[in-house]
């Protein structure tokens, strides 16, 4: 590790301690969406936020991010504060609202402060069905944290960040199209986020294959924006194979530069079937109502690629992600890190695909 890089939390760190348990992915899918295609579908606004009996540990990693990273997770334009605000504002009417067991506002205006029970998470995830209770990861979930709403010290959108387990962007329109103006990114999966700071979104994309400036899905993802609506955001999903479960997975684009050059890559570099990790996004569109800025959010969720072999739903999330992996062209393949793992990789989903039930 480079002098100046942080210690990473791996989610294995973050929400277990002894013996890891396997348990059914928290609020994200496990079944894999199509990659590379936009895939977005309606957002119910009571399912904006996503709380599972993981947040303790996101809200502790982010806070360690924060102080040791600062400048490599938190960025914002100048004119950005009464955007970021509005982001604050909306998270602290909506979280106790949807989520009273975790979330609850005290003080008077001026000087506010949400509690967070990170031990209510457990019961809001038990009541929403989403994790079997019997096989939950044992995290730090029994912290209360306390974070202030109205500190001029600290940027809104830090103070919203420390709230949820999403990362949060804003986008703002402007001459050039739309561009990233603000954020709060601590768990990016292989980018890294102030070398996509105040481009505009083509630029952004243009490491994505068949994604650059001009192309038709660029245009479309443009003509997304322009055309969200207040009251009608919109969902999407995502996934990647990593070496790694860290949730600060950050990769240049000096990275992506030289695997595309041929030259290895060590990160990629994994025995899959023992420790590879099957890393999936949660991510949302909202339009904000007051600055008509675009809210971005991305929710990370990881588990052990051999957590698929013992759930129900795994064997057959395993079988797709074998055929989309085999419909992946070598320059997709290669910017998800996968090229030279592919073989493998196929190998160790087929034999999970094959496991018979228990």
């Amino acid at each position: 590790m480079r002098a100046g890089d942080a210690r990473v939390m791996t989610t294995r760190q973050a929400s277990t301690s002894g013996t890891v348990k396997v348990s059914p992915p928290a609020v994200l899918t496990i079944t894999p969406a199509t990659p590379f295609a936009i895939g977005l579908t309606p957002l119910d606004l009571a399912d904006w936020i996503t709380v599972d009996e993981r947040l303790g540990a996101y809200l502790v990693e982010r806070e360690r991010l924060l102080a040791e990273l600062r400048d490599k997770v938190f960025v914002e334009e100048a004119d950005t504060r009464t955007a970021q605000a509005e982001v604050l504002e909306l998270l602290a009417e909506h979280l106790p609202r949807r989520f009273p067991s975790v979330y609850s506002v005290e003080g008077v205006p001026g000087a506010r402060m949400m509690r967070i029970d990170c031990a209510g998470a457990e019961k809001a995830d038990a009541v929403s069905g989403n994790r079997d209770q019997s096989a939950k990861r044992q995290g730090e979930s029994g912290q209360t944290r306390l974070v202030p709403l109205d500190d001029p010290q600290t940027p809104p959108l830090v103070a919203a960040a420390k709230l949820v387990q999403e990362d949060l962007v804003i986008m703002r329109k402007g001459e050039g199209g739309w561009r990233l103006v603000a954020a709060v990114v601590c768990f990016p999966s292989s980018w890294t986020l102030t070398e996509k700071f105040a481009r505009p979104m083509q630029d952004i994309h243009q490491p994505v294959p068949g994604y650059g400036p001009g192309t038709r899905p660029a245009v479309l993802i443009e003509r997304i924006f322009d055309n969200l609506l207040v009251d009608q955001p919109v969902k999407r999903a995502n996934w990647s194979l990593h070496h790694s479960d860290a949730l600060y997975h950050p990769r240049g684009e000096a990275v992506r530069a030289a695997r595309a050059a041929g030259r290895a890559d060590p990160h990629d570099e994994t025995d899959y079937d023992a420790r590879g990790y099957y890393r999936r996004e949660r991510q949302t569109l909202r339009k904000l109502p007051q600055s008509g800025d675009i809210l971005f959010t991305i929710r990370i969720d990881i588990d052990p690629i051999d957590t698929l072999r013992r759930l129900p739903e795994g064997r057959e999330a395993a079988a797709l992600l074998v055929e989309q992996l085999g419909r992946m062209t070598p320059e997709q393949l290669r910017y998800k890190g996968m090229e030279a793992d592919m073989a493998t990789l196929q190998e160790v989903l087929a034999g999970i695909a094959a496991t018979k039930p228990d």
